[in-house]
């Protein structure tokens, strides 16, 4: 199974959208008021999904984040991975003048390869890097002829 059957692309970002935000952040950094300026509560972390003959990969670039923080569920053949970044003091008073990371909640699927062994998924987490490993099944077995027995 080719590797792009195996990511399942987020829905196409509103570029209207995305510039209206750009302009009210424009807005509030000539009024002074960074303050008040919401930025979006989701964020889609970067992530990079590879394969070898064993396995799959799937690295999520997650810095800052706690392990408690993030959450990785398996539904039949799709992964979740989840989790919400928060700031680390929302309640100061500091005046931001810039704000280049990213903050909310994050959500990615992806639909797993048939040979997917989905009882053997695990997912380590260190240094900003979420690594889920997805072992692959002997597919070898699959193409022996087995016979039925009739009952």
């Amino acid at each position: 199974m080719a590797i792009e059957d195996f990511y399942r692309a987020n829905a196409p970002v509103d570029v209207p959208a995305e510039t209206r935000k750009f302009d009210e952040f424009i807005q509030a950094a000539n009024n002074n008021d960074l303050q008040s300026f919401t930025f979006d509560k989701r964020h889609t972390p970067e992530v990079d999904i590879y394969e070898d003959p064993d396995l799959y990969e799937v690295d999520v670039a997650l810095p800052g984040m706690n392990r408690e923080d993030i959450d990785v569920n398996v539904r039949g053949s799709e992964i979740r991975i989840s989790g919400e970044k928060t700031i680390l003091n929302p309640q100061s008073r500091r005046e931001y003048h810039t704000v280049e990371n990213n903050y909310g909640r994050f959500d990615r699927s992806f639909e797993l390869p048939g040979d997917a062994d989905t009882s053997a998924i695990s997912a380590d987490y260190g240094a900003g890097l979420l690594r889920v490993t997805i072992p692959r099944q002997d597919s070898d077995a699959d193409k022996e002829l087995r016979r039925i027995d009739i009952q």
